[in-house]
């Protein structure tokens, strides 16, 4: 714990060091100037002199640069849920579509992964793995189904009937 203390003191008093160390601004000086038009004329200098920072490529820019405007988003259904993105839909006169069907395949090869955990390879290309934790023995060239579930979820169900979440690798 003491390790801790002494190290967040570090950081603390270096970035104050820093702070402090670092030259005032050219316009800091101009707003101390009392003649308004030498004022003037100080932060006309130190505009002009920014500028010719900012325009040589080799010198970084003297002040710190704006972030770039936001990008507009083509899909308007970011960030909406299920239900609002079903009625945007209802609304332009799409079409709901279908849910996936079910895939049914053998398996050509179990992949152990974790402890109770297995990624289950099937005929059709597909690499399936466990969510869950469960003890599942299926066998080689045993045939499973896969059926979509509740938001998104999908279900591994072996011929012997055990059930267990799955989500897709490849």
């Amino acid at each position: 714990m003491a390790i801790r203390i002494i190290c967040a003191a570090v950081v603390i008093s270096s970035l104050s060091t820093a702070a402090v160390a670092q030259p005032s601004d050219a316009f800091d000086a101009c707003a101390s100037v009392q003649d308004s038009a030498a004022r003037v004329a100080c932060f006309d200098r130190a505009v002009a002199a920014r500028h010719a920072a900012q325009s040589t490529p080799s010198q970084p820019p003297a002040a710190v640069t704006a972030a770039p405007p936001p990008t507009k988003s083509t899909d308007s259904t970011v960030g909406l849920d299920a239900r609002q993105v079903h009625k945007l839909q209802q609304a332009r006169g799409e079409a709901k579509p279908p849910p996936p069907a079910p895939i049914t395949a053998r398996l050509v090869r179990i992949i152990p992964r974790q402890p109770l955990i297995s990624a289950f390879e099937l005929d059709n290309g597909q690499v399936w793995e466990q969510v869950e934790s469960m003890k599942l023995a299926p066998e080689p060239q045993e045939l499973v189904t896969i059926r979509p579930g509740l938001l998104g979820a999908f279900f591994l169900k072996t011929a012997a009937g055990a059930v267990v979440r799955v989500h897709r690798l490849r």
